[in-house]
């Protein structure tokens, strides 16, 4: 008995120790972030379709410098690119959560025998009844939300501000937006692929 609430303890005070390094996490994510709002904010609203045309990538104005579309089209590609970086990064963490709540669960359901398990925890902590839409957990998910939401965004509004289609270089234009788009499709691509691991887990522990 002695050794059953040792174990447990040890593996609750790990557990714990993991959730508190993924807040600190979390802390690194909006910092990233926030540095990302404010170069892409910068260079979008300070980008001169009109450079384009004279094939100059910035000029000056009143100290205020400005941008032709091609550097917005490149932050916008980079920014993308770290975007889908961040949210490998969130599954990563989200999927080892999961798969530490498995070993969790099994443990407990192990020594916690004859309804001690139902009478402690009830229906809390279970992994095993997730769906596509909430496999990570909540703050997970609202990051990955959020930041997929945020690459959506840049793309439709350097899509916009760049007009390619009216634009001499159209060409090239176009062949830089659609990487843009497989960044986006890359995101999601990786969600699916989580899932999937997330569920031959689910089959490998039922």
């Amino acid at each position: 008995m002695k050794s059953k609430n040792v174990l447990l303890l040890k593996l609750h005070e790990q557990f714990a120790d993991n959730q508190n390094h993924h807040q600190g996490v979390f802390v690194q994510f909006l910092v990233a972030l926030m540095t990302l709002f404010a170069a892409f904010g910068y260079i979008y609203f300070h980008t001169d379709i009109s450079l384009t045309d004279s094939h100059i990538l910035t000029r000056k104005s009143s100290e205020i410098e400005y941008f032709s579309s091609e550097v917005l089209l490149f932050v916008s590609v980079v920014v993308l690119a770290i975007l889908s970086l961040l949210c490998g990064l969130l599954l990563v963490l989200g999927y080892g959560f999961r798969r530490d709540q498995f070993l969790n669960f099994k443990l407990r359901k192990k020594f916690l025998k004859n309804g001690e398990y139902e009478h402690v925890f009830g229906k809390l902590y279970d992994p095993t009844n997730k769906g596509m839409l909430n496999f990570l957990p909540d703050y997970y998910t609202l990051f990955f939300v959020f930041i997929l939401f945020f690459q959506l965004l840049v793309f439709s509004a350097t899509f916009c501000k760049t007009a390619f289609l009216s634009q001499n270089d159209g060409c090239s234009s176009c062949l830089v937006l659609l990487l843009a788009s497989g960044f986006i499709l890359f995101t999601a691509g990786l969600y699916c692929h989580y899932y999937m691991k997330y569920k031959k887990l689910k089959q490998n522990n039922s």
